[in-house]
C-alpha cells in the first residue's frame, strides 16, 4: 500500500488540533474489536485521548495522514474508515495487535 500524505488546510488542521490529534501515538487510545460474523472480523479503533476524555466517545474524523489526519500509521495498518484501522497481515490476532500498538506507544483503553 502506497504511503501518501494528504495536504491539510488551516481549517482541517484546527479541527484536528482541537480534537487532540497529533503525530504522537502516545496521544491516542486504541481498542481491538473482534466480530466473528463480519467481513472484517478484526479491526482497531484509534481515537485522540483528549477527544475521548473530553467527550466520552470516539473522534469522528480521520486519524491517519493517508486519509487526512495527522498520525502516520505503521505500514502494517491502514485506515478503513474514520478512526478504524485494520492490520494488513491477515494472520494478526487481537493479542498481537494489542502488543504491537502498545509497543509503538498507543494507550489501550477498553472503554472505547
Amino acid at each position: 500500500m502506497e504511503n501518501i500524505e494528504l495536504e491539510l488546510d488551516e481549517e482541517d488542521l484546527e479541527y484536528l488540533r482541537e480534537a487532540g490529534a497529533t503525530k504522537n501515538p502516545a496521544d491516542y487510545y486504541f481498542k481491538v474489536y473482534f466480530q466473528s460474523e463480519s467481513e472484517i472480523p478484526l479491526f482497531t479503533v484509534i481515537t485522540p485521548k483528549k477527544y475521548f476524555d473530553d467527550n466520552g466517545y470516539q473522534f469522528d474524523g480521520h486519524i491517519s495522514q493517508e486519509a487526512g489526519g495527522l498520525l502516520r500509521l505503521a505500514p502494517e495498518y491502514y485506515e478503513l474508515t474514520e478512526g478504524a484501522v485494520e492490520a494488513i497481515d491477515e494472520s494478526a490476532t487481537r493479542s498481537s495487535i494489542e502488543v504491537d500498538l502498545t509497543a509503538r506507544g498507543f494507550i489501550m483503553n477498553l472503554n472505547l
